[in-house]
């Protein structure tokens, strides 16, 4: 009945892409984010023998094409795009000395992927109101995935809040919940009606209760700087002291001893075995970028060569095949200088882009200057992907390429915006 009830949804979405291919790259983008938090679990046929998803991103690169043709629309090539692409090549070229070069060639297929989603992105989102709706999605799909997490922590006895312990690691989850958390506060504080503005904040608060769930530390630190930068921006800031409060006040009962433990562990890591294996990560990349430090050991790579790279004497607190926990060092250590520096330039342009936009928006007269309010969370979730990023993995194909995506192709709407009100007083 589920398989029957999502292909039909599928369909209906299809069918309306070619009519609105924005449509289509909204439910790619809830596909995405489902898969590993419901859909791999609760119907797997999809991915396994349908290939919905990879169908789905086709048609839509189909139907963007036709709108294209008919409307004779502009391409929109970014520095950013032109970034991404070098990177896919310097990814590919890290094979050709890695000890496993399958794995890199797999890397490049994933981040190939992750590109062509980066370009429909900025291609088929033409406006401000395709904009607040990608970012809608965003908040709805991550709200949905936080209430569902929490109903098997309470129901199923799960040791932390997850959608799925099977399909989801609670860090990345936590990670997701960050990126997203900016977006919704902006709703809370944009929104015109009562009902609206108290949804959102609702929706906020348990999505701030959501990561402190997972127990994930670098989720934690990452939420601390978000809430600091929406704090300083907010013109709500004792509302959000209250929330702050209560969110305190309705989950810190469901936590237990071993949370606190965990998150103590921040200030005393020596004692953290946890905390001490993600150092001798760390340490292992360093090394790695020290003797490969053009183009690293491999896309991928980093697994099976971490023993080979770890200090001596913190070889004690990790297996033979280890994960880095951290994206920047995972990016360097195997792809080197060259794939690293670009990974940097992306997240950097595109920050840069945002401060320029509010530069030029500032520049116009006090009656025409636009509301910045969804750029500027969208700078501050990339900031705090980036902030847990510095505990995780997933440089080719972590969800900040969405957040990037949807940050540039707001600095390009509203840069248009911007030009169209110059050239307009210009002829007056």
């Amino acid at each position: 009945m589920r398989i029957a009830l999502f292909c039909l949804i599928t369909l209906v979405a299809i069918l309306w892409t070619f009519k609105k291919p924005t449509i289509g790259l909204f439910y790619f983008l809830i596909l995405l984010f489902l898969r590993d938090g419901y859909l791999m679990e609760r119907i797997p046929e999809i991915y396994t023998s349908w290939h919905i998803p990879m169908i789905t991103g086709w048609l839509i690169l189909v139907a963007w094409l036709c709108h294209v043709a008919q409307k004779q629309q502009k391409i929109r090539v970014p520095a950013e795009f032109i970034a991404m692409l070098l990177l896919g090549i310097v990814i590919y070229a890290s094979r050709w000395h890695a000890a496993y070069p399958a794995i890199a060639v797999y890397m490049f297929d994933e981040f190939i992927r992750v590109a062509m989603l980066f370009f429909l992105m900025i291609n088929v989102i033409n406006n401000e109101d395709d904009l607040k709706q990608a970012a809608g999605v965003l908040v709805s799909v991550i709200f949905i995935l936080v209430l569902y997490a929490y109903y098997r922590y309470k129901t199923e006895g799960f040791e932390y809040a997850v959608p799925s312990v099977y399909y989801v690691d609670r860090n990345f989850f936590a990670e997701s919940i960050v990126a997203v958390l900016p977006l919704a506060f902006t709703f809370y504080e944009e929104s015109i009606s009562k009902w609206k503005k108290i949804l959102f904040l609702g929706i906020t608060g348990v999505m701030a209760g959501g990561i402190i769930l997972t127990y994930s530390r670098g989720g934690l630190l990452a939420m601390v700087i978000v809430l600091a930068a929406l704090f300083i921006k907010s013109r709500k800031k004792i509302m959000m002291i209250v929330t702050a409060i209560l969110v305190l006040i309705i989950f810190l009962p469901h936590i237990g001893d071993k949370y606190t433990g965990r998150m103590g562990t921040i200030a005393t890591y020596e004692e953290d075995p946890s905390a001490m294996i993600r150092i001798a990560t760390w340490r292992s990349g360093i090394n790695m970028l020290e003797k490969h430090t053009l183009l690293g050991v491999g896309a991928g790579n980093f697994n099976d060569l971490f023993i080979d790279y770890a200090p001596p004497e913190m070889k004690k607190y990790a297996d033979y095949t280890m994960s880095i926990h951290n994206m920047f060092l995972q990016i360097f250590s195997e792809t080197g200088l060259l794939g690293g520096g670009l990974f940097i330039f992306i997240i950097i342009s595109s920050l840069l882009g945002l401060l320029r936009l509010r530069k030029d928006n500032n520049a116009l007269e006090s009656d025409k200057r636009m509301n910045l309010a969804l750029p500027y969370a969208l700078g501050v979730s990339l900031i705090g992907f980036c902030g847990a990023g510095f505990f995780l993995p997933g440089a080719y194909y972590g969800y900040q390429y969405i957040i990037v995506a949807l940050l540039v192709v707001s600095k390009l709407i509203y840069t248009d915006r911007i030009k169209t009100l110059i050239a307009a007083k210009a002829v007056k």
